[in-house]
């Protein structure tokens, strides 16, 4: 959003509807100087840069927002290894440890599951590679999982793209990625508030949003006999789509999972909006390497987003001219985030989850049965139906997971 050039200068005044005479009055800056920045011939300091930002609405309130952002599906795919290599020496969990199935899923013949980190293969066509495909709890599970080693997804990342590491140990000959997602989770601002998307929505209906991208949709889901829960959709997925953006009210999506309030979600989770980047393969190995080269992730997923959007507001000035300028409240949701670390998200680890669901909706109807039956009555029935119990393939491949991040189940 910030002004790089002459050229963008330029670009930018004609895109707000100003003759040079008037943007000169609007930014404070005379209009010699100022054909002089857009001619090339002079350039445009940062002070000169803070001033005319602030002047088209751009002077981010630093207290504003706190964001968390954080990997939220990953996908990469290693060609010319083994199965073995991959899963011990890559990822560096012992090939026990995966629960395997068949499957027809991305065109592969077998699924290996440990918890949520998933990899798939075939047995018949090694021309396709070997894909690690994580969902945003794969993602989490798998920075655990390298944490407990001392290590992070950043150092993983930076190995596993270095040639000279992979090509070094001869683990693989290439790696690809096909997809990457970034989050942006505006969380709760109990003293200045929160951006309402339906703002956003109301301004892109009167033609203040511009962006590049030719398709948009949006929706709004049915939540406790209200229409609540919006999603605002920007590009296509999928097909070779360098980027697919979806903002929408991430409070009302984790209420309608956990079957809460959203006041309950808010006090407890504190997120309002999501602010989603689906990245292709044309966009993913320049991300990989700006993040490997030393950049935030937060940085990225914020510059890259505002990069693709711009969000206005009228006002009419001295003159009685309608004019347009960037709308203070949608960016100074990104004028301050929080650093947290690469991979983490908001939701309960799932051994968390069952923990809660068991104390919140199962315990007191076991405690029912315990004071009418009595400690060995309850006892003996208890474990008679652990026992008929089966697992679920899901919560087989979980069991892995936890067993494997138990101290007293890793070798």
């Amino acid at each position: 959003m910030f002004l790089i050039d002459s050229k963008e200068l330029k670009q930018l005044r004609k895109k707000l509807g100003f003759n040079l005479r008037d943007f000169a009055e609007k930014v404070n800056i005379s209009r010699p100087t100022l054909s002089k920045y857009e001619r090339g011939l002079i350039l445009i300091s940062n002070e000169r840069e803070i001033q005319i930002n602030k002047a088209l609405g751009l002077s981010y309130n630093t207290d504003k927002a706190l964001l968390h952002v954080h990997i939220d599906y990953l996908k990469l795919t290693f060609f010319g290894g083994t199965i073995k290599i991959i899963m011990e020496k890559v990822l560096g969990i012992p090939l026990i440890n995966f629960f395997s199935e068949k499957t027809g899923r991305h065109n592969y013949q077998t699924k290996h599951s440990c918890g949520n980190i998933v990899v798939f293969t075939r047995t018949d066509d090694d021309s396709q590679g070997i894909l690690l495909d994580l969902t945003g709890q794969g993602v989490a599970e798998f920075s655990e999982f390298l944490e407990s080693k001392g290590s992070s997804l950043h150092d993983f990342l930076s190995k596993v793209w270095n040639p000279s590491w992979y090509r070094g140990y001869g683990y693989y000959d290439r790696i690809h990625s096909t997809r990457l997602d970034l989050a942006i989770d505006e969380m709760v601002d109990e003293v200045n508030g929160n951006y309402e998307l339906h703002d956003l929505k109301c301004k892109r209906e009167a033609g203040l949003v511009d962006t590049k991208f030719k398709i948009y949709h949006e929706q709004e889901k049915k939540f406790q006999e209200e229409r609540k829960g919006l999603t605002l959709c920007f590009g296509s997925r999928g097909n070779g789509s360098p980027l697919f953006l979806r903002f929408y009210e991430k409070r009302y999506e984790l209420a309608n999972k956990y079957n809460m309030t959203v006041e309950e979600i808010v006090s407890e989770y504190k997120v309002w909006n999501r602010f989603e980047l689906e990245i292709g393969k044309e966009l993913n190995e320049a991300i990989f390497q700006e993040y490997i080269g030393g950049k935030s992730l937060d940085e990225i997923a914020i510059n890259l987003l505002l990069s693709r959007i711009d969000v206005y507001e009228e006002y009419v000035d001295e003159k009685g001219v309608k004019r347009k300028q960037y709308c203070s409240d949608f960016y100074n949701v990104f004028g301050n985030w929080k650093k947290v670390k690469f991979g983490s998200e908001i939701e309960e680890k799932t051994l968390e989850k069952t923990i809660r669901w068991i104390e919140t909706q199962v315990a007191a109807s076991l405690k029912f049965l315990y004071l009418l039956w009595g400690r060995e009555q309850f006892l003996s029935w208890l474990f008679d139906l652990l026992e008929r119990t089966e697992l679920s393939a899901q919560q087989e491949k979980q069991l892995n997971f936890e067993r494997m991040m138990d101290k007293k189940g890793v070798d």
